[in-house]
């Protein structure tokens, strides 16, 4: 066309075509994943100041089901760092479950991969153990091998849920912090649901300040829709565009709540994620 200009892409523009390759090479991983015999599939949403990122997912495979060359192969696909690769293949024995994660950013995109070490709970349980590392992270941009991480997910064993709030308060490092205020609100509607004990996990990546915690609400059986108070909230708090937020909540109010994370990302800032099931 007559008077168009040529020439490099603009920095939003080549961010903008980054995070479309990255979300459908995330689309194509999700599809092939859920072929598999699952372990668990889980969607999330993540707020933070100013940004709400709504397209996450988490897919759980049983380790026996995903052989190491067709793990590998995978992983090579999603061009996971080949020092991760080299790292995964020591790590990998032992291993009950393999979780496949993305996060769709601003400009980006985060793959995950997680090994779950559920035989390490059940001997530190019988043990005696306080706590035990249950999960190792990889998490990668694809397209900027400078964006990623390595991150542990300790599980706590022993602690009483008031010990459990005090830890988040400690993580947020303020008690009248609302997000610790939901955490608290959503363990003390817990504790009228269920006498199963709420899975306890903090998290914390090498080189970097994240200090996070997750908190696992399975056996409530919650719908979203119970909190949403709550919920809208902490939207206003980390200050979303209210039509945004509507947006995503009108498709999800009625899944089952997952899981609960939340603390100081890797750059510092505070946010939550809220973890669900798609299919209900």
């Amino acid at each position: 066309m007559q008077g168009a200009l040529s020439g490099p892409m603009s920095a939003p523009g080549r961010e903008a075509a980054a995070a479309t390759v990255s979300a459908a090479r995330a689309g194509r991983l999700l599809a092939r994943l859920l072929t598999e015999p699952l372990e668990g599939y889980e969607k999330s949403f993540k707020m933070s100041a100013g940004r709400l990122l709504g397209n996450r997912f988490l897919v759980g495979i049983p380790a026996a089901q995903m052989a190491p060359p067709k793990l590998f192969a995978l992983c090579d696909e999603l061009d996971m760092p080949g020092d991760f690769l080299l790292r995964l293949q020591h790590e990998l024995g032992g291993a009950d479950t393999i979780h496949f994660g993305f996060e769709e950013g601003q400009g980006s995109g985060l793959f995950k991969l997680y090994l779950e070490y559920w035989n390490r709970l059940d001997r530190a349980r019988a043990g005696g153990e306080e706590s035990v590392l249950l999960h190792r992270a990889f998490k990668w941009d694809a397209l900027d091998h400078s964006r990623r991480a390595v991150a542990d997910y300790r599980c706590f064993l022993r602690l009483s849920r008031e010990q459990t709030l005090q830890r988040i308060a400690g993580i947020y490092r303020d008690d009248a912090h609302p997000a610790f205020g939901l955490a608290r609100q959503l363990v003390a509607l817990a504790a009228a649901r269920t006498s199963e004990k709420l899975m306890y996990l903090e998290v914390s990546e090498e080189g970097n300040p994240r200090a996070s915690f997750d908190l696992n609400f399975h056996a409530a059986d919650f719908k979203l829709r119970e909190v949403e108070v709550q919920l809208m909230a902490m939207s206003r708090h980390y200050a979303l565009p209210a039509a945004q937020f509507a947006g995503l909540w009108s498709g999800i109010a009625d899944q089952t709540l997952g899981h609960l994370s939340g603390g100081l990302s890797r750059d510092g800032r505070d946010f939550m994620t809220i973890y669900y099931d798609p299919r209900g």
